[in-house]
């Protein structure tokens, strides 16, 4: 039991030791995920085995392994973006991030101290992403009464300082394509005619004169033209304002409330969850105590028999 006990000492020493993953570990939603492999359930009788046992839980990723997967992330930007936009469609930019992933993964299994899988890569990235989105956003509509404020690691830093510098630009210019705005361009006016005077293209000057040189056809088809913007406009009002009357306001009321309600229902449940997630995680620490107090256990008896 003493080697038990020293063993807890010790896990609580290295948690101290690293703050990033006991932070990581009590947030929302957007922590690493612990794989839990099967390996380390085996027993294993090597005399040395205490040596070579990890340092860290499986699924637990490293400083340096988080700082290469947000610069790799960073730098290949829009292969990631444009994998996931508008349902997928681009096929290269699928085969690039599965291809990029695969490289993630061997890079990262020799950087660390344990093998990393392509999925378990993936699904740090969504972590991450996940993290950064809630600190963009809080820090967009600012942090709500009662909740905490979203610090993030220097990795997840780099992602959120990269997405706000790109994404400025592209949004503008989806912006201006969606109106219609073109840019500015110079137009060459040494080739026009200029008209002469006395001819037809000449431009008359204001005054009383331009009145009484008008055609009255002309005149007649601005009164028609006229007449029908003031009829259009007057239709347009009146539409208007028997819409406003035929509006079920009440009806949208009672919608409201009961997405209000939905809303409040969801998060309850969000918290419900994360609630038991810790619980079970907990529990695969308390497992994960009582395999090691065995196998020393294990490990004692042999010797005291051989």
């Amino acid at each position: 039991m003493d080697e038990c006990f020293e063993s807890v000492r010790t896990h609580d020493f290295e948690e101290d030791e690293h703050p990033p993953f006991n932070n990581v570990k009590h947030e929302d939603m957007d922590e690493a995920s612990y794989s839990n492999a099967e390996g380390d359930l085996e027993l294993d009788l090597h005399p040395h085995a205490k040596k070579s046992r990890r340092e860290y839980p499986a699924g637990r990723f490293l400083k340096k392994e988080l700082e290469y997967i947000a610069k790799t992330y960073c730098d290949n930007y829009k292969t990631f973006y444009y994998s996931t936009v508008n349902g997928g469609k681009d096929k290269d930019c699928i085969a690039r991030k599965k291809a990029l992933l695969v490289e993630m993964a061997e890079h990262i299994s020799a950087l660390g101290d344990e093998p990393r899988t392509v999925e378990q890569v993936e699904q740090k990235i969504r972590d991450e992403m996940k993290r950064v989105k809630k600190y963009l956003i809080a820090k967009k509509h600012g942090r709500q009464y009662g909740k905490r404020e979203i610090v993030l690691s220097s990795p997840q830093q780099m992602i959120a300082d990269m997405i706000e510098q790109t994404t400025l630009e592209p949004f503008r210019q989806k912006i201006y394509e969606s109106h219609g705005v073109e840019d500015p361009v110079a137009v060459d006016t040494s080739n026009v005619d200029m008209p002469a005077a006395g001819s037809s293209l000449e431009v008359s000057p204001r005054g009383g004169s331009q009145r009484a040189t008008s055609p009255p056809v002309l005149r007649n088809r601005k009164r028609k033209m006229s007449d029908q913007r003031d009829e259009m406009s007057r239709d347009f009002v009146e539409r208007s304002a028997h819409t406003r009357r035929d509006f079920d306001f009440e009806g949208l009321k009672c919608r409201r409330r009961t997405l209000e309600e939905d809303l409040r229902y969801a998060r309850a449940k969000l918290e419900a969850v994360t609630a038991e997630r810790d619980f079970w995680m907990a529990k695969i620490d308390v497992l994960d105590l009582e395999r090691q107090y065995w196998m020393s256990e294990l490990e004692r008896n042999l010797r005291e028999r051989y």
